[in-house]
């Protein structure tokens, strides 16, 4: 058996990844942490896998039989050294011919993002690959400010009028795709974005026309967002990093669009109003 391993299984790219390799019937693993947690969310003919990115001994019987793995960095995982550098090493010990590593959009820039030191870490040992850096999520939406807008009617995020690319995780998961089943992407590396630039005030208004109630855009000073989201994620770290992105949108470094998904895909991107159309059930 010949199968590819899926990291962050039950995330929004992972999750989905999982959706199209059950849509075309090929092989897929799933690793997941937590074998008793996972099952409620998986296909019942996926196969599921232990892996935890802090316990080593994991990754040998998770990389067995395997010669392809999608590669995501955990939230929250920091300790890069003890944790996806080994599993790169374990990867290549187990001749794995590909890691598809979902990077972040401007890693290539930033040699301070944990997403260009996992790219330089692979570079080094040899693995080969294919790096997808990514655009806003539109499904951050979904997760980090479903509550926000569900609840109280509002996006609480210190970006100012600057805009941002958004792309869907869908179209993400098929372009993963594409290149864990066609080799022709080996040795690439492609920025992801949708077809446009949007700021918060044009985000609320897309939210509002579609839930037919008022989405207010709150610009909060960053030290007013750092403590809020501290007090309610209670993690300085993840905190630090989300501060981090809504600022480089504030400055207009979040803005860059490419044709590199449409082209791949050979279809339009999914647009933001497209997905508020489509998940809009979440904020009711």
């Amino acid at each position: 058996m010949r199968a590819v391993l899926i990291t962050g299984a039950t995330g929004n790219v992972g999750g989905e990844l999982i959706k199209i390799f059950e849509r075309e019937r090929l092989q897929v693993l799933a690793a997941v942490s937590n074998l008793e947690k996972a099952p409620r969310k998986m296909p019942a003919n996926v196969e599921m896998r232990r892996m935890d990115f802090k316990d080593i001994e994991t990754y040998g019987h998770a990389l067995r039989s395997v010669h392809k793995v999608f590669l995501m960095l955990p939230p929250g995982l920091g300790d890069l050294n003890h944790t996806i550098f080994p599993f790169i090493s374990a990867c290549r010990s187990s001749h794995v011919e590909q890691i598809v590593l979902l990077s972040l959009q401007g890693a290539d820039k930033a040699e301070y993002l944990p997403h260009r030191k996992i790219e330089r870490e692979i570079l080094r040992q040899g693995v080969p690959y294919t790096f997808l850096r990514p655009s806003y999520f539109n499904q951050n939406f979904l997760t980090t400010h479903r509550d926000e807008v569900k609840r109280e009617n509002r996006i609480f995020i210190p970006a100012g009028a600057g805009k941002a690319a958004f792309v869907d995780t869908r179209d993400v998961a098929e372009v993963a795709f594409k290149a864990l089943i066609n080799d022709s992407h080996l040795g690439k590396a492609y920025e992801l974005t949708g077809n446009e630039r949007l700021n918060y005030f044009e985000v609320a208004e897309i939210f509002s026309k579609v839930l037919g109630r008022r989405i207010s855009y709150v610009n909060p000073s960053l030290p007013s967002f750092v403590l809020d989201n501290w007090r309610r994620e209670s993690n300085l770290r993840r905190t630090i990093v989300m501060a981090a992105i809504y600022t480089a949108a504030r400055f207009g470094k979040a803005a860059h669009l490419t044709t590199d998904l449409q082209n791949l895909l050979q279809r339009p991107p999914i647009s933001f109003r497209q997905f508020v159309e489509d998940y809009k059930n979440i904020w009711q």
